[in-house]
């Protein structure tokens, strides 16, 4: 069975952000450090303007879950695997972007849901063998009834989705576990209920009410470099790749077509995004070469990332989500085998990485 998730590698309208406004779903200690939150292994250029992140101004509930298509444990199994499974707790976040994750809607059922993937079970609890079967991924639904539910949540919560056309309410609808089939994952689910009409993709979410104005997921027309710009680019993939990739990205003939730029509002004296997807022609077939870098004021060039497994990385939108006047970046990292959404967020004018959604293998 193919995981729920991996179902939406395909294209999108918009990607939805999931804000829990003050409130998240963090790992106990002894289960190691963070998942989906990362140092983003940006090179070259210090920051000249560092800006610190400051917390949302609105006070924060915190998030809900969705059932996912496959079988259900029955009421026997789910309380067995209950009892023994010394579940973590959902703790509050700090702040900013622990409160952070991603929407989508399942063009199968035309619903949103947030899937959370910072919960981690050990693979030899009862709960996780209740759910991960030799049969394939089964759900657990969550509530009062199996008591699973973290204080503070429940059906009806209210959540904003922002997007690239203006914020909707919804509220939560359903609650739900499951383990992917494909990589392992488990997942907490949270149910928004139905999408806008014509909303066919994966669209950004508010746990709670936004603040004013409500931020707003911009989709900016790209523009494209010119020839010392393409070649500043060209040089920076060149040196930053990895080793296995590198003499393949110094050997690309990259065109003006195959990088869009985009300006931004971002800290230490960048100021343009650039994003990078070149089909090169290898032995045994052409082979995607994808990467982002920051372009600064003196037309520097910064390295920030090249995408996984030979994939796509695609620009969903900037926006600012924490109010602090610069932009995040929210994009798509997408291969033959798995999908992800990423923020790109700052931490002390530099850049940072955390996961929002997906899986893969």
């Amino acid at each position: 069975m193919i995981h729920p998730l991996l179902r939406h590698a395909m294209p999108r309208r918009f990607v939805v952000i999931a804000l829990a406004l003050g409130c998240a779903l963090e790992a106990p200690p002894s289960q190691g450090p963070e998942p989906g939150v990362a140092d983003a292994p940006a090179s070259s250029v210090a920051s000249t303007a560092d800006t610190p992140i400051r917390e949302p101004a609105v006070p924060a509930k915190t998030p809900a879950v969705t059932p996912e298509p496959g079988d259900a444990l029955s009421p026997a199994e789910a309380s067995t695997a209950l009892a023994a499974a010394a579940l973590p707790r959902f703790v509050a976040a700090a702040r900013f972007p622990d409160n952070v994750w991603a929407a989508v809607v399942d063009p199968s059922t035309g619903q949103w849901s947030v899937d959370i993937s910072d919960w981690r079970l050990p693979e030899n609890s009862p709960l996780y063998e209740a759910l991960a079967t030799d049969d394939g991924s089964r759900t657990l639904a969550l509530g009062p009834d199996n008591g699973v539910l973290p204080l503070g949540w429940s059906v009806g919560d209210r959540w904003t989705l922002v997007t690239s056309v203006g914020a909707v309410a919804m509220s939560s609808t359903a609650h739900a576990l499951s383990v992917s089939d494909g990589s392992g994952q488990l997942f907490v689910h949270v149910g928004l209920g139905p999408a806008p009409t014509g909303v066919t993709g994966t669209a950004i979410a508010l746990r709670g009410e936004p603040g004013r104005p409500p931020p707003l997921l911009r989709v900016l027309a790209p523009t494209r470099p010119d020839g010392k710009a393409l070649a500043r680019i060209h040089a920076a993939m060149a040196k930053n790749f990895d080793a296995e990739s590198r003499p393949l990205a110094r050997a690309a003939k990259l065109r003006p077509d195959e990088v869009s730029i985009h300006e931004g509002r971002f800290p230490g004296g960048r100021t343009q995004l650039a994003v990078v997807t070149h089909e090169h022609a290898a032995d045994g077939g052409a082979v995607t070469l994808s990467a982002m870098v920051f372009i600064h004021a003196d037309g520097s060039v910064e390295f920030f990332r090249q995408a996984d497994v030979l994939g796509q990385m695609t620009l969903v939108g900037l926006v600012d989500l924490d109010g602090d006047g610069t932009d995040e970046v929210v994009f798509e990292d997408r291969y033959h085998e798995g999908w992800y959404v990423y923020l790109l967020h700052w931490r002390a004018g530099k850049p940072k990485l955390r996961g929002l959604a997906g899986d893969g293998l």
